[in-house]
């Protein structure tokens, strides 16, 4: 009798029991994720934090600091991925911000860059980051802190993929510090609007602290901050990121090779 007195008052507070154990799995899962799949590219990266039109700023900034920003036909960009190859086409059309992201050649280029994430399991189907995704962004934080826009980075020195993993990373404060004449090519005002339809899904603004399925940055945000990091360093004694001011020169800052260290 008495259990049957007490059990209707004793149901919320189990509920509420269950929820909160809930949370707190899912909350010790996020902070104890780690990222230890193939290093990605700097546009991978970039997509990640933010989203295309992040992806597109990157390859932007990479073929900006190999001198391979033309608004005239090019043959063949050595060492370029698809998506600078396809940027550079665009820019060659006098194409700026929103028409370059939303065009067939740089769609094509972004989507493979997409399934390789979630091949990596770094974004879900939906297009949202997973813990592990949350994860191998601190981690790049923090190995590629010198790349902050703090720390006023020799983007010249480091190389066109140091270049475009900044801005993958830290957003359009890195995009606007490696030339301001960038935004004659991506407008921010343009960076924004496309980034709520970018990959068919809506995104919100996200920081460094993102929680677990939150969806890409968008692309005007700064992405500051960040904690966890392992693997080697790019730019460390010994090893040059992206060396040179040509396409694919010395080793790759994010893994791979060429302008933006993705072929």
């Amino acid at each position: 009798m008495r259990a049957s007195v007490f059990l209707p008052f004793l149901c919320p507070f189990v509920v509420v029991g269950v929820f909160l154990i809930v949370v707190l799995v899912r909350a010790a899962r996020q902070r104890n994720a780690v990222y230890t799949g193939p290093r990605p590219s700097p546009e991978e990266v970039a997509y990640l934090a933010g989203g295309r039109p992040r992806a597109v700023q990157s390859a932007l900034a990479s073929l900006w600091v190999a001198g391979q920003v033309h608004l005239r036909p090019m043959h063949q960009i050595p060492g370029a991925t698809s998506l600078q190859r396809a940027v550079a086409a665009e820019l060659a059309r006098r194409r700026k911000g929103r028409a370059i992201v939303a065009s067939p050649a740089v769609g094509s280029a972004l989507d493979e860059i997409r399934h390789s994430l979630q091949l990596k399991g770094v974004l879900s189907a939906s297009n949202r980051r997973t813990p592990t995704g949350n994860a191998l962004l601190r981690q790049h934080r923090q190995e590629y802190a010198y790349l902050a826009p703090a720390q006023n980075p020799a983007w010249l020195t480091y190389g066109p993929a140091a270049a475009g993993l900044g801005v993958g990373l830290y957003g359009t404060a890195a995009f606007t510090a490696v030339s301001p004449e960038l935004l004659g090519f991506f407008p921010l005002r343009t960076a924004a609007a496309t980034s709520s339809t970018a990959g068919g899904s809506t995104y919100s603004c996200g920081g460094a602290s993102a929680s677990c399925g939150s969806p890409p940055d968008t692309g005007g945000s700064s992405d500051s901050g960040g904690t966890c990091g392992s693997g080697s360093s790019c730019g460390s004694s010994g090893s040059s990121c992206g060396g040179g001011s040509s396409c694919g020169g010395g080793s790759s800052c994010g893994g791979g090779g060429g302008c933006g260290g993705g072929s």
